[in-house]
């Protein structure tokens, strides 16, 4: 009876003590957003975010977007930040010039909000606002 009562207030206690860690979990992922035009088969405009967000709230991301049919790429604009609040404060410049951008993605569920909140100084091809759904990815 009294090994059985200490096994189990061990066992309790270590879950007390661990349940942060436990329920903590990596992110890591990718979404997008497609734009097209009238009934085009090929995206006006492909805006993704790739996201590793680690049990210590560290993120690093890289952003990506396609524009004009393809004609403006805009891609490889990788991050290092923090995860607060459901929130991910993002500093970047533009591949095309621009300086200085910033931009708050937030975890939605399953999905991220981007919202541009300073548009680099320069010429850009980011959305303003978009809501940017999960990529499945094939094995």
């Amino acid at each position: 009876m009294k090994l059985g009562f200490i096994r189990y207030l061990f066992l309790f206690s270590f879950f007390i003590f661990h349940s942060g860690s436990v329920h903590a979990v990596n992110i890591k992922g990718l979404w997008n957003n497609k734009i097209y035009l009238d009934n085009s088969k090929i995206p006006y405009s492909t805006f993704s975010i790739q996201l590793t967000i680690n049990t210590d709230d560290a993120v690093e991301g890289e952003l990506c977007s396609i524009a004009h049919f393809g004609n403006k790429i805009y891609c490889h604009i990788r991050f290092k930040t923090q995860l607060a609040n459901n929130q991910i404060k993002v500093h970047f410049d533009s591949t095309f010039g621009g300086k200085d951008g910033i931009a708050i993605i937030t975890l939605q569920r399953h999905n991220l909000k981007w919202n541009l909140i300073t548009a680099p100084n320069g010429e850009y091809y980011f959305d303003k606002k978009a809501i940017l759904h999960p990529v499945k990815l094939k094995n």
